[in-house]
């Protein structure tokens, strides 16, 4: 775990509002992994209801986000 990543505020080397930005994008990282870690592919394809989404549908588009 990234020493400080329960701290959010400004960073080092960012203005204070992007640094803030960078400080919640990176504990949200951490949590995220730490709730998939160790699913496997039918974890991650369950699906609650027809009006749910799979958990791996949640990831992608976090990555898209991303990546955006």
């Amino acid at each position: 775990m990234e020493a400080g990543v329960n701290i959010i505020g400004p960073k080092e080397g960012y203005s204070p509002q992007i640094g803030t930005l960078v400080s919640m994008m990176t504990w949200m990282r951490m949590v995220v992994l730490m709730s998939v870690k160790g699913m496997n592919q039918e974890d991650l394809d369950f699906l609650l209801d027809n009006k749910a989404n799979r958990i791996g549908a949640l990831l992608l588009h976090l990555a898209a986000t991303d990546v955006y």
